[in-house]
């Protein structure tokens, strides 16, 4: 039984949207990301090469960068909040008092182990520094 390549498209479109709600878990991500591919390759069957080659040929972002936006977003987002700022760090330019090139980032959340550092906090810091706010 064979399907046309525009019912293979409405299935993704399908598998995308129920996937969306695990895109903000973080440490379920490498597990989501193998049902992805798998998913692509029985959708694409024969023209399945590589997964980001099927994400380019779907026209859909990976998982990964789908992810990193909706982080961003979401840090994007509790940064304006007057009511959930105390959650981030402050500004590196607000801790030193100086101005300089890097008192718009904040300051890095020093971390013990792995795990903390690994947790949703550090990491949205780490992407707000490194997407220059």
């Amino acid at each position: 039984m064979t399907c046309s390549f525009a019912t293979k498209l409405s299935s993704v479109r399908l598998l995308s949207m129920r996937d969306r709600r695990g895109t903000q878990v973080m440490t379920a991500g490498l597990r989501i990301e193998t049902i992805q591919k798998r998913a692509w390759r029985t959708i694409l069957s024969t023209d399945y090469m590589t997964y980001k080659e099927a994400c380019r040929t779907l026209k859909l972002p990976t998982f990964y960068s789908r992810r990193n936006e909706l982080c961003l977003k979401f840090a994007t987002k509790l940064l304006s909040s007057e009511r959930f700022r105390h959650w981030l760090p402050p500004q590196r330019g607000e801790v030193s008092g100086r101005r300089t090139r890097a008192s718009q980032l904040l300051d890095p959340v020093n971390t013990s182990t792995q795990r903390y550092n690994k947790s949703p906090i550090p990491y949205m810091v780490h992407l707000l520094n490194s997407s220059n706010m």
